[in-house]
Parts: C-alpha cells; sequence; structure tokens
C-alpha cells in the first residue's frame, strides 16, 4: 500500500442497530471489525453456555425415530445416556471454536493497535 493513508468505511451491525465507523487508515478498520466480532462471538458464547434448545431437541428427535424390536427399559436408558453425551459433545465443540475465534480476533486486532 503507499505511503497516503487510504480512506474505509466499516458498518457495524449489532442488535439492529448500524453504527458506521469512517477512518483514513486500514488498522482502523481492522480494529473495528475485529470488535464488532468480539461482540458477536461474546453474544455466541453466551448462547452456548448450555446446549441451545432447538440443538437439544433435534438430538431427542433422532433418537426418539430408532426403533429397533423389543425396546425395553435399558435401550431406553442408553439412547437417553447418549443424547446428553452428545449434547454435550456438540456444546463442547461450539465452546472451542467460539473460543478459538476470539483468540484470533482478540490477536488480529492487537497486532494492529501496537
Amino acid at each position: 500500500m503507499s505511503e497516503a493513508l487510504r480512506y474505509v468505511e466499516v458498518l457495524i451491525h449489532y442488535n439492529n442497530r448500524s453504527t458506521l465507523i469512517v477512518a483514513f487508515d486500514n488498522d482502523v478498520l481492522v480494529v473495528a471489525e475485529g470488535g464488532n466480532g468480539l461482540v458477536s462471538l461474546k453474544h455466541h458464547k453466551k448462547n452456548w453456555a448450555q446446549c441451545p434448545k432447538g440443538v437439544s431437541k433435534s438430538v431427542d428427535y433422532l433418537l426418539l425415530n430408532i426403533h429397533p424390536p423389543l425396546k425395553d427399559n435399558a435401550l431406553r436408558m442408553d439412547l437417553e445416556k447418549l443424547a446428553n453425551e452428545t449434547k454435550q459433545a456438540i456444546t463442547d465443540i461450539v465452546q472451542r471454536h467460539i473460543e478459538r475465534q476470539e483468540n484470533l480476533n482478540l490477536a488480529s486486532t492487537t497486532r494492529c493497535t501496537h
């Protein structure tokens, strides 16, 4: 990029509100976008503190559609255990992903501010 400062704009959307940031430096754009990403990640992190109801219902629905012959209480308990383990595994994976993205976003924003 040339020595001249470049005019940049970024429109940040959060909670059905928009904020326009205007700057003459690409680093400001990166920091603004990074901040927007962090706000979004914080929101999703809160939503994934436990398995969301929609995901939980989908896992339950999947296991309710298993119809082997001669169902008994032991099978029901095993499937229930599997459902709970699956929900927890999905939650753990998404939480790790959000954490990884937060770290990447912070590292990217920090590089531009120093």
